[in-house]
């Protein structure tokens, strides 16, 4: 779940692989998914362009406006973050972070990193959230299976508040 600066709500919507955009009155503004549009649809759903996977599980979407406006989603059972542009348009996906190539496992979170263009996911079964910047290099992790201070044992939701430099997960 995810409040914009329009007082837009994104809802991932897991068991039906989208993601739905509500406004404050609860009016279905538009739909974001990758299945193919039928005379039946009412033209308030997006498919993302420049992949042929559809969503699977999403559960995590983050509006962005950074030279545009943007949609970051974690796709937890393709194991990637992909980013689209409001028409629908894949700007990229992340797969795999850092030099090491190690691959996503099931990212379940987006929150809003310091400044423009500055995000963190939880990659729930690597345990470790992900800071990345609005060309999806990885900036910095933090890490490590566990139960004591400092681990994670699959982290799933992450906020920030970014007035005190808090990130919460």
């Amino acid at each position: 779940l995810y409040i914009d600066e329009e007082e837009n709500i994104w809802v991932a919507d897991r068991n039906n692989d989208r993601i739905m955009v509500i406004n404050i009155e609860g009016e279905l503004i538009s739909e974001i998914d990758c299945r193919e549009t039928t005379e039946e649809d009412t033209g308030a759903s997006k498919s993302i362009e420049g992949g042929k996977e559809g969503l699977n599980k999403p559960v995590g979407a983050f509006s962005v406006t950074d030279g545009g406006r943007y949609v970051l989603i974690a796709d937890r059972n393709n194991d990637r973050i992909i980013k689209i542009r409001d028409d629908g348009k894949k700007i990229y996906e992340i797969r795999e972070i850092g030099e090491t190539g190690e691959r996503l496992n099931k990212p379940a979170g987006i929150g809003k990193g310091e400044g423009p263009g500055y995000y963190y996911i939880t990659d729930k079964n690597n345990n470790r959230v992900i800071k990345f910047d609005r060309w999806g290099h990885r900036l910095m992790e933090f890490d490590g299976a566990g139960s004591g201070k400092g681990r994670f044992n699959k982290p799933e939701g992450i906020g920030t508040i970014l007035r005190i430099g808090r990130i919460y997960i």
